[in-house]
């Protein structure tokens, strides 16, 4: 049996490909792969392998560290995992995680070796790896989204995480996220190519109504003013109103002539792209290189503060204040018609026959593994 672990990187198309995956479980199970039922994706493998603190601000605001619930909640996920794969003896198996890639760097490549090796499979992992002032950009409006401070230049770290993926995986697939080298520019249909050929009639890119797009320059500003405001001492939590800023933000911008793409100042760039020296490693040992980085410039450590959106953003002010200007008659109170559109979007119910599925899915007292 073949398994391929997806690890990210995040901010790297991981959304897509495993919206994408979870459509279409059932006619790749008729060809002989396995996308584990369950949730859209298999992030949760990050509590089979790290400490609670080390789970991520999403786990972590979930659980507020509870081990033991965290340790049962993860019994049973794997659980589901292992039961599929004994079931359905598939020729090839995938599994998808971005949150893993990071935390991978720290912890080795010990407890994710431990945790699959009682599968009996050959280990492919497999990230796609951005350029850093690319993911560097992503990051800061990711983080925006729970904390008005902004994401400090520095340089994007690959080595530690690459390397233990590296020494964990029979083979490891490191590519370079640039859509202009994929198929339709499509990473969905790079990946159905790559490593699962054969399926790409049924695996494509669809859209999903939580893959948000994102934010313009202007629309992060206005976010990071609206949580330094209000949240000043919630950083790296999420909160419901921040949410509907967000989702109003991106209704008005399409009214405004469309979604814009931030655009990242040409010296913050160049600064972060410059200052990430695990590049010359990921070119001299993975052979992966970005178009557009100047490798005779890497290891120049950056020397520059950042504190506002605009320090490293091109920012239209008008465009801003326009946007600002609508936000003068949103209703964030509990019971308004925007609160209401806001939870009925992103708390769709589960059908009952679906809920009773998931139940039986659960067992029926609590299993402990050998490789926990």
């Amino acid at each position: 049996m073949r398994l391929i672990l997806h690890i990210g990187m995040p901010k790297a198309g991981s959304s897509a490909l495993q919206t994408a995956l979870a459509a279409v479980r059932r006619p790749l199970r008729e060809r002989g792969v396995l996308y584990p039922k369950g949730a859209l994706n298999h992030n949760f493998l990050i509590a089979g392998v790290a400490p609670p603190d080390r789970l991520g601000r999403l786990y972590a605001q979930q659980y507020g560290g509870d081990r033991d619930a965290i340790r049962r909640d993860f019994d049973a996920f794997w659980l589901r995992i292992v039961t599929d794969i004994g079931r359905d003896r598939p020729d090839t198996v995938v599994l998808s995680g971005e949150l893993l890639f990071g935390p991978l760097g720290d912890l080795g490549p010990e407890p994710i070796g431990d945790l699959l090796a009682p599968l009996g499979a050959r280990i492919e992992i497999v990230a796609y790896v951005r350029r850093p002032s690319d993911y560097y950009l992503s990051m800061a409006q990711q983080r925006l989204k729970a904390s008005w401070e902004i994401r400090p230049v520095a340089p994007i770290r690959y080595r530690k995480s690459l390397d233990s993926a590296l020494r964990a995986a029979d083979v490891l697939h490191a590519i370079p996220f640039e859509r202009e080298r994929f198929p339709d520019g499509d990473v969905v249909a790079d990946f159905a190519a790559r490593f699962l050929p054969g399926t790409g009639d049924v695996l494509r890119a669809i859209a999903h109504p939580k893959v948000k797009p994102s934010m313009s320059g202007e629309a992060m500003a206005i976010v990071q003013d609206y949580r330094r405001r209000h949240h000043p001492d919630a950083n790296n939590r999420f909160t419901r109103d921040t949410g509907l800023v967000i989702r109003h933000l991106a209704r008005q911008e399409a009214a405004l002539g469309g979604q814009r793409r931030p655009v990242l100042r040409p010296e913050i760039r160049t600064m972060v792209d410059g200052a990430s020296s695990d590049l010359r490693w990921l070119r001299d040992t993975l052979g992966v290189t970005f178009s557009g980085v100047d490798y005779d410039a890497v290891g120049i450590e950056p020397r520059v503060t950042v504190t506002s959106v605009d320090d490293i953003c091109v920012l239209d002010p008008d465009r801003k204040a326009a946007l600002e200007a609508t936000l003068a008659g949103l209703d964030l109170a509990a019971g308004s018609p925007e609160e209401k559109s806001f939870r009925a979007s992103v708390s769709a119910p589960t059908p009952r026959k679906a809920r009773h599925r998931r139940d039986a899915d659960k067992p029926r007292k609590r299993r402990r593994f050998p490789w926990w």
